[in-house]
């Protein structure tokens, strides 16, 4: 009889367990995943000023962003989908898998190119267009999937996205 009753409140206690609310609320949610978009952004432009100034400095940078995309990738993995709902998690864990994947191979390759100084031909200008473009595009189309995913998921908990001072800054406002 006493296994029997263990047995009963250990089922119940693991049912009440698979049926608990989130620990975050929405909003919560909504900027723990924002926060890590950003440690990684903030890097990004640090590249940007650096290619401007310093070139030298770019390298030790590019390698902070790899680092940073990938301990923001593990904090988002290891978050619960909210409610049953994994798609703005899901969505943002595409675009910093992305980010990290372009900083290992096109950024470092137009960096080496950059470094080549007054070396540099029209055929390497062409390919840093070329690398450039082929990222702004995959870009756009990763961050409107967790853009969208991110305002489904706002109207889905009644929450309102406030401005961003970094999706700002990237728009040049």
């Amino acid at each position: 009889m006493k296994v029997f009753i263990s047995l009963l409140t250990v089922s119940f206690l693991l049912l009440q367990s698979c049926n608990s609310k989130p620990t975050m609320t929405p909003v919560e949610y909504n900027d723990t995943i924002i926060k890590e978009q950003a440690k990684i952004i903030e890097l990004m432009f640090e590249l940007v000023a650096k290619i401007e100034t310093d070139l030298d400095g770019c390298e030790d940078v590019r390698l902070k962003t790899i680092i940073q995309c990938d301990s923001s990738i593990l904090q988002v993995s290891k978050m619960e989908p909210y409610d049953g709902d994994a798609s703005m998690k899901n969505t943002a864990i595409d675009l910093f898998n992305f980010y990290k994947k372009a900083y290992k191979k096109e950024y470092k390759e137009m960096i080496e190119i950059l470094q080549l100084g007054e070396n540099i031909t029209q055929a390497d200008m062409d390919r840093i267009t070329f690398l450039n473009a082929e990222l702004a595009e995959k870009e756009t189309k990763l961050d409107s999937a967790f853009q969208g995913a991110q305002a489904a998921f706002a109207k889905k908990n009644n929450i309102i996205i406030e401005d961003n001072k970094l999706q700002k800054k990237i728009d040049g406002k």
